[in-house]
């Protein structure tokens, strides 16, 4: 079992092809959805964009960055920035830092989230941000989000940025 493309094509250029399978990466079903109900859900506006980032919330991940990037966005004040998952300590800062007018830009559930909140929340967003830089695995919320049919923004390194794009995914980004 392969879960990156780079092994595999390692592999395969080694002369050991027929001892192995491409198998897609399974996924549970869960209940379909719409936006609004999944807003509603959440208690989130209808109005507006919302661009979305679950998981852990960390620096590490480069929330910080997306923070700011979103923020310094020439876009509608109707659009937000949705925050699900536990904060580290430099994400909190980060946003304890910022005035009340980009702070009301964006929605926080600073905690451990069940799957069904987590679902919402990638469904009631328009794109689903995943700020890993140069990742060298997958990602879960990659995979939900590719499922229910959202357009991502990764970093342009590592996996996740090959995979947006060999994929058509959405963006990259620096």
């Amino acid at each position: 079992h392969f879960l990156s493309p780079f092994a595999y094509d390692s592999a395969i250029h080694s002369g050991m092809k027929e001892k192995f399978r491409v198998m897609p990466e399974p996924v549970e079903a869960f209940p379909t959805r719409d936006r609004v109900t999944a807003r509603q859900t959440l208690g989130i506006d209808a109005k507006g964009k919302i661009l979305g980032c679950m998981g852990m919330i960390t620096a590490q991940k480069n929330v910080d960055r997306l923070i700011d990037a979103f923020l310094e966005c020439k876009t509608s004040p109707d659009n937000r920035l949705l925050l699900v998952g536990r904060q580290d300590t430099v994400v909190t800062a980060k946003l304890d830092s910022l005035n009340p007018n980009q702070r009301d830009r964006i929605i926080e559930l600073n905690r451990y989230v069940e799957n069904e909140t987590f679902l919402n929340a990638i469904v009631a967003s328009d794109v689903v941000s995943i700020p890993y830089k140069n990742r060298g695995a997958s990602s879960g919320i990659l995979v939900r989000a590719i499922q229910v049919g959202k357009t991502v923004i990764t970093d342009e390194g590592g996996l996740l940025g090959w995979q947006t794009r060999h994929f058509d995914l959405g963006a990259t980004c620096n």
